[in-house]
């Protein structure tokens, strides 16, 4: 609505329009669909599943069978012996890639030299290769008609337990150099999901904690008892952390007897 300051009645009319504006009758109010629709962008703006609907063989769409599992110890570094204050280092890295029910594992740690996380991230993407053409492998061939359309780019994930919280912290400074890309997505101390592309693989690798996608309070023990196991029964060994420190751990990892009972106690 126009109006002309010039008018005597113009302090009234603009009042009047005003309020007119701000009362309920033009109040904006939500409309809702019919029927509740969840939000699923990516599957949603996924070519090849509106196409295998549409030609009612959506069930050729099979889940992501192979992945890869990941796992960080540390050590402790006494950095002020007068106040006890230790700081812990990366000891390990180690990580499982499920291939067709096939385990392929890496390990490296502190023998390696200090670049051994590096080395395990340089060993990853060649792992992820065969992980990656393994999932493509169930992948329907449908041929999508559309000029513009440009297909997904395959994601390996690479799933830790409880990572989210430390592993990611201590792994996020290794992932970045001048071949790499990184999408994070969490606070500074929570890591929800963090993808690495780089530019030498026409693949993405996927940073996520398994504890986003289940039930909270959850233990590793209850984990691995719920999913997967197929009536296995698996443990988690105890690692005699107060047996070795940063300036003996290359004995301590290198001996190949049994700890003793004493060391698991102080």
């Amino acid at each position: 609505m126009i109006f002309n300051t010039k008018n005597q009645n113009y302090k009234r009319d603009l009042a009047k329009h005003l309020k007119y504006c701000q009362g309920p009758e033009t109040a904006k109010q939500v409309k809702l669909d019919p029927l509740a629709k969840p939000y699923y962008p990516h599957i949603s703006n996924n070519k090849l599943l509106q196409k295998l609907v549409a030609i009612c063989q959506q069930d050729q769409l099979t889940s992501t069978l192979n992945y890869i599992t990941f796992d960080f110890e540390t050590v402790g570094n006494i950095i002020n012996e007068d106040n006890l204050i230790a700081q812990l280092e990366p000891l390990s890295v180690t990580s499982a890639a499920t291939i067709n029910d096939q385990i392929t594992t890496l390990y490296f740690d502190l023998r390696n030299g200090t670049g051994f996380i590096e080395k395990w991230i340089s060993q990853l993407f060649e792992v992820a290769i065969k992980v990656n053409e393994a999932n493509q492998s169930n992948i329907p061939d449908i041929t999508i008609e559309d000029k513009n359309y440009k297909p997904y780019k395959p994601q390996v994930s690479i799933i830790g337990f409880n990572s989210k919280k430390f592993d990611m912290n201590l792994l996020l400074k290794h992932l970045i150099n001048n071949k790499t890309k990184i999408q994070y997505m969490g606070s500074t101390t929570q890591a929800k999901q963090t993808i690495e592309s780089h530019q030498d693989y026409d693949f993405d690798l996927r940073f996520i904690d398994i504890l986003s996608f289940i039930p909270p309070n959850n233990t590793l023990k209850q984990f691995i008892e719920k999913f997967g196991t197929k009536g296995i029964k698996l443990t988690k060994g105890i690692l005699p952390h107060r047996s070795f420190n940063y300036d003996n751990y290359k004995s301590v990892l290198s001996q190949s007897k049994s700890f003793t009972k004493e060391d698991f106690y102080d």
